[in-house]
């Protein structure tokens, strides 16, 4: 037994591995990580074999993450003769820790790192020992260059700008130097330095969040752990590993920041420009169940049963909503959305949790309009935009998504986001699938599928070649999916939704999307059947709008995990069931919008608003943007008047 098979399993799960282990998977990423890269490193097959014992030894206590593995496991133990042998163990070595190092750093050319400074090979961090510490600048390699100090008035040069950087963790911090400055282009001239001094031995996480210092705009977050042995004992050295999220780099220099930015990590909650932080309280499954009543609500309004009993399914047979239903409706929503924040931001916490709560509520109270807001975060638990703030009465404008505009940024292993989905010599080149099943009903048929299709058909007859639309039967988009051919910016489904059920249990690993006629795509199937090294080329842009379907958070977080992590660009979905009708309806106002080049966010927010103007219709609000939000067609496509 060779437990080859499980390792190359394990990389190949590593974007949905949050979601099988939980709260513990910040304990268990660095010790896989620091396994799969004593992996890569083995020269031999039995060395091989031995780390990955030692691997799936570390996943064996987290059950929902072993039962995934379960199947390659056994089937490696129980390799006959005459089965096909695994692929060469180098190539297994090699392939398996890819996705690892993607997913620990944003995309682009360069990415801010963590190393020690002044530390003897072979030694390592020492309890009650303080130990140099810097953040700077990497590219071609893992590790931050190894730049001398230069002079203060050499660190800026007029195209530069300047980052600062804040450190915080168990540990005393004692800071050195928190800036340098940032070129357009190449290394940075200087990096920041901390004087950490562990206070415990066993894993040090330490948090940075990097801004510009001139506009306080958020640029990056680093989760840092480093292993610390006790005093006066031997321990075998451990590199130092960071992770982080936020944008490329590059981004910093565009000037177009958001108005504000919440930055959700797992200790710590930030939001900026604000300078507030605060201690984040909630671990992944208290978030989930504070989170769990506004989009209850959500399904109970477009389903047609709320608290106050039995009602007429309105929003499932038209998109028009009788005024009494919405009053009602609206009502059931702001309170779950002000429950939801009274939790996360509860005055018997911290103050300073409080006053992010507070200054959330507070946006745009001096009046200029809709502001744009990011959430980072690197676990889809939270749905931001359904908060309510305090206020008499039920109105809509307490609902932080009916107020502005909020974008879900996708984390690191995003691909750099461009400023136009339409690429520059040539059409958008867009895939559909449509599930025909959606149109059978047992009082008979409808057109929503067949409306969707023509409006596609029809625009792109009068876009004159800018835009070029295919629709491949349900036979084959499970082959669009492996192999990104034919090439898309925008790949949109309409379709049913779900996750299926292993052993005992619901996993991420068993979401589906049925396509029609009968057809299921399983995302396991998915990660099976990618190449190891697969990365979607155009990274495309995916609408998943999954309707009438059970748990679809579940299957939205995991299709958005898996596809972001092999380059999508982004994912547009649902937080909550939707009827088909309407889910057709928001998606022929939503691409009409976007056709015409108007911003993602912006086109989100206006569809939602025009819903509820005029039709008192809600379920804009369950659908959720995991992009950059200022990405937009340009040039637009033309379309008829």
């Amino acid at each position: 037994m060779t437990a080859q098979d499980g390792v190359d399993l394990l990389g190949r799960l590593w974007n949905l591995l949050p979601l099988l282990v939980g709260d513990a998977w910040d304990e268990l990423e660095p010790e896989l990580a620091e396994q799969l890269e004593e992996l890569a490193a083995a020269g031999t097959d039995a060395e091989r074999g031995l780390i990955t014992g030692r691997i799936l030894q570390l996943c064996r206590p987290h059950e929902a993450l072993r039962e995934a593995l379960a199947e390659a496991v056994r089937r490696d133990r129980n390799r006959s003769e005459d089965a096909p042998p695994p692929l060469p163990w180098a190539v297994t070595a090699a392939e398996a820790p890819a996705p690892m190092r993607r997913s620990a750093r944003p995309a682009g050319d360069r990415w801010l790192a963590a190393e020690t400074l002044d530390l003897p090979a072979g030694a390592h961090w020492r309890a009650g020992t303080a130990q140099l510490l810097a953040i700077g600048v990497a590219g071609g390699a893992d590790r931050p260059p190894d730049i001398e100090p230069v002079p203060e008035d050499q660190l800026a040069g007029p195209e530069d700008i300047v980052l600062t950087v804040e450190l915080r963790g168990a540990a005393g911090i004692e800071p050195v130097n928190v800036e340098f400055s940032l070129p357009p282009i190449g290394p940075a001239a200087g990096r920041a330095v901390f004087r950490v001094t562990p206070a415990a031995p066993g894993r040090l996480a330490l948090h940075a969040v990097v801004l510009r210092k001139d506009t306080k705009a958020f640029i990056q977050a680093l989760t840092i752990h480093v292993p610390v042995a006790p005093p006066g004992q031997p321990s075998s050295p451990g590199s130092v590993r960071s992770r982080a999220i936020g944008r490329p780099l590059d981004a910093a220099f565009d000037h177009d920041d958001a108005d504000a930015t919440l930055i959700v990590e797992t200790d710590w909650i930030t939001l900026q420009p604000h300078g507030l932080k605060a201690p984040w309280p909630h671990d992944a499954e208290a978030l989930k169940a504070i989170a769990e009543a506004p989009r209850a609500v959500l399904r109970e309004i477009a389903f047609g049963v709320l608290e106050d009993g039995d009602r007429d399914p309105v929003y499932q047979e038209g998109v028009t909503i009788p005024h009494t239903e919405h009053e009602k409706a609206l009502a059931e929503l702001v309170d779950a959305g002000r429950a939801m924040h009274n939790e996360l931001f509860s005055p018997r916490g911290d103050d300073r949790l409080t006053a992010i709560g507070q200054a959330l509520a507070d946006l745009g109270s001096q009046g200029g309009g809709p502001l744009r807001v990011d959430v980072w975060s690197s676990r889809y638990l939270v749905p931001w935009h359904l908060l309510a703030f305090p206020g008499s009465g039920a109105a809509a404008d307490q609902i932080l998504g009916l107020r502005h505009r909020v974008s879900y940024v996708p984390t690191p292993h995003a691909a750099p986001a461009p400023a136009s989905l339409r690429p520059a010599d040539g059409p958008l080149r867009v895939v559909l699938a449509l599930n025909p099943d959606l149109d059978e009903r047992r009082d008979g048929r409808r057109d929503l599928v067949d409306g969707q299709r023509q409006v596609w058909q029809l625009r792109e007859r009068v876009a004159a070649g800018a835009l070029t639309v295919t629709a491949p039967p349900a036979a084959d988009i499970a082959d669009v999916l492996l192999t990104g051919q034919p090439p898309a910016e925008l790949m949109y489904f309409y379709c049913h939704a779900g996750v299926g059920q292993k052993p005992g249990r619901l996993t991420p690993v068993t979401a589906w999307l049925a396509v029609g006629n009968g057809l299921q795509i399983y995302l396991i199937d998915l990660i099976i059947g990618w190449p190891a090294y697969f990365r979607f080329d155009p990274a495309p842009l995916v609408v998943l709008n999954a309707c009438s379907t059970l748990m679809p958070q579940a299957v939205y977080a995991s299709y958005a995990a898996e596809l972001l992590g092999r380059g999508a660009l982004g994912i547009v979905g649902t937080e909550a069931e939707v009827p088909a009708v309407f889910a057709a309806a928001w998606a022929t106002a939503f691409f009409r919008y976007v056709l015409d080049g108007v911003p993602l966010a912006d086109a989100a927010f206006r569809v939602t608003h025009d819903f509820l103007d005029e039709h008192r219709n809600l379920l804009g609000l369950a659908y959720a943007l995991y992009c950059d939000g200022r990405i937009r067609v340009a040039p637009a496509v033309p379309g008829d008047e």
